[in-house]
């Protein structure tokens, strides 16, 4: 049997999703040949319970997307920070055990101070791509409901794309910059007190 499958971004609007689960009830679509993707754009909580409880109601399979943002990232993070791990000596976790450390001595004074250059760079690429985040907004929300989801960088594509306003894209990507640069730099002034090479 074909499915038809659907993908729906769901702001904070309890009722379209409502309406959205009416609609397709009222064709003539057997529900099991339907399938939904939610994607939660919103990531509020109250946008996360209105898709919970539109998978729960409707007679067809639906799977959640929440929050995308908030998990894209996490596999390359775990690859750099998995290789900070193999990176340590296991030679400085059997003298700590001999020596009678605990976990919570090794984590501290073993794990963290020789992990923290790889967190020190992972904290830092971070912040720059948070900044920079473009690509979800553009395709799943468009800066929409109500301009909730406008980042500067998506005010800058619009300004300079849509609106034909290149001095102001200017301007903004500028302060786009000199935000992160601060940022950047205040970062690498407490990188001596916290990162050890």
């Amino acid at each position: 049997m074909t499915k038809i499958s659907f993908i729906v971004v769901a702001y904070n609007a309890a009722q379209s999703l409502d309406a959205l689960l009416g609609d397709l009830l009222s064709q003539t679509i057997a529900p099991e040949q339907l399938e939904a993707l939610l994607v939660d754009s919103a990531s509020t909580d109250d946008t996360a319970q209105i898709m919970r409880r539109f998978a729960a109601r409707a007679p067809f399979e639906v799977k959640l997307l929440e929050n995308p943002k908030r998990w894209l990232a996490s596999g390359i993070n775990f690859i750099f920070i998995g290789a900070g791990l193999r990176n340590i000596p296991e030679e400085l976790y059997e003298s700590a055990a001999i020596d009678g450390a605990g976990y919570w001595k090794k984590l501290r004074n073993i794990t963290l101070p020789c992990l923290s250059p790889t967190l020190f760079f992972q904290i830092i690429v971070n912040i720059i791509n948070a900044f920079q985040s473009f690509t979800l907004v553009k395709l799943l929300t468009s800066g929409g409901p109500q301009e909730k989801t406008n980042l500067i960088v998506y005010s800058i594509y619009l300004d300079a794309f849509r609106n034909f306003r290149f001095g102001t894209a200017a301007a903004r990507s500028i302060v786009l910059f000199v935000i992160i640069m601060v940022i950047t730099l205040l970062q690498f002034s407490t990188e001596k007190r916290s990162v050890h090479y």
